[in-house]
């Protein structure tokens, strides 16, 4: 493990930046004072390079809690460069929010760049192309509500499974060939996760250079790589051992175990991903 680490540390990790996204009110994130288009720094000292290395460092200060180890101080930078210091506060987290995403819990959200309601990707004789929605259009208006993102959008269709939402649509650009139109959909019925939504096969336009801007890679030289993989085996092995007792006590899930199985799959879903994030599983 030591070994492989280190490999993938000179070699480079990718990852996204750790920014964070909308700061819902109430949240431990929100009495932190902490604010959307901050980029984390640092966790009581130790540096994040990464959302994924920000996620890890948390759930160590959750699994730890026991120690006392209930706040983490926080260094970030603020969008205009500003240096800000917070206290997170995790104590209103308990092991069995460990079970789903204990981010939704604290409040913390990745920044993703904002995505206009331009439809870019139209399934084959799904609902948006029966009903004559075509790459390009912008949807303007669903059922009357102003649509400014695309999340607007869907979740307006999912609200509204087998029932009929009506799109004021712009197509063509704004001032030469632009028209505005008026398009009825009726949002297919699917099934998931136990709840029923609304879907109707079609996708965003998405600004690829936005998106690649929040994409970093992690790496270091092969002294630093070394004491980075040390780290990293023992926190792993440490953290996977403390689970393993919550589990063992009732306070998690057993649903956390994986067999052999689900380990097969995920490696060959990780494989398909490329080298380093095989490496990184095993």
């Amino acid at each position: 493990a030591i070994v492989l680490y280190w490999g993938l540390f000179v070699h480079g990790i990718p990852g996204l930046k750790p920014m964070l996204g909308d700061v819902p009110q109430g949240t431990p994130t929100a009495i932190a004072q902490m604010q959307s288009g901050e980029t984390i720094l640092s966790i009581n000292g130790e540096a994040i390079p990464s959302w994924q290395e920000l996620h890890w460092r948390l759930l160590d200060s959750v699994v730890r809690q026991g120690d006392g180890q209930r706040k983490v101080s926080i260094e970030a930078r603020s969008a205009s460069g500003e240096s800000l210091s917070h206290v997170l506060d995790l104590t209103g987290l308990e092991a069995k929010d460990l079970d789903g995403d204990f981010f939704d819990k604290l409040g913390l959200h990745l920044y993703q760049p904002t995505v206009l309601p331009v439809i870019g990707d139209i399934v084959a004789d799904g609902v948006a192309q029966r009903a004559g929605l075509q790459t390009g259009d912008t949807i303007s208006r669903a059922n009357g509500a102003e649509m400014k993102r695309w999340m607007d959008v869907v979740e307006v269709i999912r609200a509204h499974p087998g029932q009929t939402v009506e799109l004021d649509i712009q197509r063509g650009q704004v001032g030469r060939s632009a028209s505005a139109l008026h398009i009825t959909v009726v949002p297919q019925t699917v099934d998931e996760s136990g709840k029923t939504v609304g879907r109707i096969g079609a996708g965003p336009k998405v600004d690829e250079a936005a998106w690649q801007a929040m994409f970093i890679e992690v790496s270091y030289g092969p002294l630093e790589a070394l004491m980075q993989s040390l780290r990293k085996t023992w926190e792993t092995s440490v953290i996977s051992l403390k689970m393993m007792g919550k589990m063992v006590m009732g306070e998690v899930s057993m649903k956390n175990l994986s067999g052999p199985i689900t380990i097969a799959d995920y490696a060959g879903q990780s494989a398909k991903m490329g080298v380093v994030a095989y490496l990184s599983f095993l």
